[in-house]
């Protein structure tokens, strides 16, 4: 209040001292400008300048104003376009979420412009134009997405592969995979993707340049792992065989094989079901002496009853070291019922019948098993002991009904004079016919 009184005063005295001067001498100013003059006092010059200042300053002011409202205008028209652009965004989502391609195409493709979120928009849009089957339009869509700013390659590039494996366009999937994986080396999505296009394309080679980087990133579990580089390497055993010339010589086809299998990771070198269809593939290409020794040596390391099997069916060109081999393999494995069953088999192969027959007898004697079964009535057929062939088979009977239900059965001899009734009353034609059917019968 002191202060606006003291200015007061010195406003009024101020005013009384320019008073006085215009009094005492008003002053003269003239301007001419051409044919235009223009006179006046010093003071009246200085009022107008004063009022052209203010003037000037309210102009100014006014433009000033103008120019905020229509910014902020501007700024209001952009919020309302952005707020219906989400909006529109979010039921393009929704409707992208629930199926509803049509719809989610519309909304996303439309508000792509103004919306805050262009990327998800036109992949939205992309993904329902291929659901609706409109490769173009998909293709113009991504095409939006990769020209936007900013790093999105591996958005588009995930986004496109995943519709080009929808397609069934499986090599162009895989050349966008492995552009993204040089892009991105860790990304367990794209390490998925290609896993998975690789599986599709039973492209085992590059499945199997893939592992390590699964097994780092833990893409799969442990389980999955072992079963997938499994299937990569036995796949890959098939393919390299069968890619190659069907005139080639078996020596060539096996040192291919040869060469495949040194090539299989460590990891993998005790895998029996591997090692089995290995010795299978050298065995279709006559290669009985490689499989042999391949075999032996494995047996040797990891004992493997699927192995061990397998050795009894190989027939190389000295049988009677392999049935050395397996005797030697007895002294550890003495009750062992699949070594029992190679030995018999390797019996018969170097002739030793009754050698054969006791290891059948041991080896059902410790697991009635099918094969050793079959072995054993085969033998004792050719050998013409009748007696022991049939007493085998009441027992092989014996065993496999003890644990079936007890149900009633037909008395032997009411079952052969039904058989006799049913032989009487049946045409004479027909009479020569059974007989022949039960000597086939009893001949199988």
């Amino acid at each position: 209040m002191k202060l606006f009184f003291i200015l007061a005063v010195i406003v009024m005295l101020a005013g009384s001292l320019v008073g006085e001067l215009m009094l005492q001498d008003p002053g003269y100013v003239l301007l001419t400008y051409q044919e235009t003059t223009i006179e006046t006092s010093i003071w009246g010059l200085v009022l107008i300048a004063i009022v052209l200042f203010v003037a000037l300053h309210l102009s100014l002011q006014f433009l000033s104003y103008l120019l905020q409202r229509k910014s902020k205008i501007g700024e209001w028209n952009r919020n309302r376009g952005r707020d219906a652009a989400l909006r529109k965004t979010l039921r393009g989502m929704t409707a992208l979420t629930e199926g509803e391609w049509s719809k989610a195409q519309r909304s996303l493709s439309q508000s792509a412009e103004k919306s805050d979120f262009r990327l998800f928009n036109l992949l939205g849009a992309a993904r329902a134009a291929h659901e609706l089957n409109q490769p173009e339009a998909c293709e113009e869509l991504l095409a939006r997405a990769a020209r936007l700013e900013g790093n999105n390659d591996l958005a588009v590039g995930i986004t496109q592969a995943e519709i080009q494996r929808e397609r069934g366009q499986l090599e162009t999937a895989l050349a966008t995979l492995q552009r993204l994986r040089n892009l991105a080396p860790k990304h367990s999505y794209v390490l998925k993707l290609l896993k998975q296009t690789y599986l599709q394309l039973e492209d085992w080679k590059g499945l199997s340049n893939l592992l390590p980087d699964l097994r780092k990133q833990h893409i799969i579990s442990p389980d999955d792992q072992a079963a997938l580089e499994r299937q990569a390497f036995l796949g890959l055993l098939e393919q390299t065989h069968n890619t190659l010339a069907h005139d080639s010589n078996n020596k060539v086809r096996t040192h291919t094989l040869v060469l495949t299998w040194s090539n299989l990771p460590k990891a993998l070198a005790n895998d029996s079901k591997l090692a089995e269809r290995y010795v299978e593939l050298l065995l279709e290409n006559d290669a009985t002496d490689q499989a042999e020794e391949f075999l032996r040596g494995k047996i040797k390391k990891h004992w493997d009853q699927d192995l061990v099997k397998l050795y009894g069916l190989i027939t190389s060109s000295a049988p009677d070291r392999q049935l050395k081999t397996a005797q030697d393999w007895q002294r550890k494995h003495s009750n062992d019922p699949t070594l029992l069953l190679t030995l018999g088999r390797l019996s018969l192969l170097n002739e030793k019948w009754e050698q054969a027959r006791q290891y059948f007898d041991q080896s059902l004697a410790l697991e009635a098993s099918q094969e050793a079964y079959n072995e054993q009535v085969r033998l004792l057929h050719y050998l013409k002991d009748d007696e022991a062939c049939d007493a085998l088979m009441r027992t092989q009977v014996n065993t496999l009904i003890a644990d079936l239900p007890k149900l009633p059965m037909p008395e032997d001899s009411s079952y052969s004079e039904a058989e006799t009734e049913a032989e009487a009353e049946a045409p004479e034609d027909s009479k020569s016919v059974i007989p022949a059917e039960k000597g086939q019968a009893a001949s199988a």
